[in-house]
C-alpha cells in the first residue's frame, strides 16, 4: 500500500489495498489523491442523498458514462441514497452532433 498524508480509516485503508474489489479501489484513490492536493486531513463522511448532473449529453462525456457503467458492472453500492441525471436522448427536440 502506498503511504497517503491523509488520516484514513480502516475501512478506507482496507479498500485502497483490494478488500473491496479493484472498481472501490479506482473510486477512493482519485479522491484521497485529490484531498491530499487541497491539504485535506481525512475524508469526510456522506451523510445525506447524493445526486449529480451530468451536463445533459454534451460533447466529451463518453469517458464520464464509461466510468459510470464500470462502476454499474462493478457491482458498486452507495451507503447514501444516489440519484443522477439521466443522459437524455430526444432525438425530436435536441440536435446532436458527433465528432471524431
Amino acid at each position: 500500500m502506498e503511504n497517503y498524508r491523509m488520516e484514513l480509516t480502516q475501512e478506507e485503508k482496507e479498500i485502497l489495498q483490494g478488500k473491496q474489489g479493484e472498481v472501490m479501489v479506482k473510486v477512493l484513490k482519485p479522491i484521497v489523491v485529490y484531498g491530499e492536493a487541497f491539504g485535506a486531513k481525512r475524508l469526510l463522511p456522506i451523510k445525506n442523498p447524493i445526486h449529480v448532473v451530468t451536463g445533459m449529453s454534451m460533447t466529451g462525456l463518453n469517458a464520464y458514462y464509461d466510468m459510470l457503467d464500470m462502476l454499474i458492472h462493478g457491482g458498486l453500492k452507495t451507503k447514501e441514497p444516489f440519484t443522477i441525471d439521466l443522459r437524455p436522448f430526444d432525438f425530436e427536440n435536441v440536435v446532436y452532433i458527433e465528432f471524431g
